[in-house]
């Protein structure tokens, strides 16, 4: 699955969880979940839960924050790395 794959899904996922009005394709690599949507702890855990159930692999939560990770693109490119690291197994 390639970058722009893994992005329309998770564009999908956070337009879903988060109840977006505008369309998935309006989320951009560049946009910023707490900034731009004020994600909360517990919509992180739904957003988790989504992309494991999205891409079949379990995320570790240590390393999957708001600390670590707020945009878009850094979510995309852990996917992507997981994507590969499951592929490699």
């Amino acid at each position: 699955m390639d970058r722009v794959q893994i992005l329309d899904v998770i564009r999908d996922i956070v337009a879903y969880e988060l109840k977006l009005v505008a369309h998935p394709q309006e989320i951009q690599e560049e946009s910023d979940l707490l900034a731009d949507y004020s994600i909360d702890s517990i919509k992180i855990i739904q957003l988790i839960v989504e992309i494991e159930t999205a891409f079949d692999f379990e995320i570790d939560t240590a390393m999957l924050s708001t600390e670590t990770i707020t945009r878009i693109s850094e979510l995309i490119t852990y996917v992507g790395r997981q994507l590969l690291h499951a592929d490699g197994d």
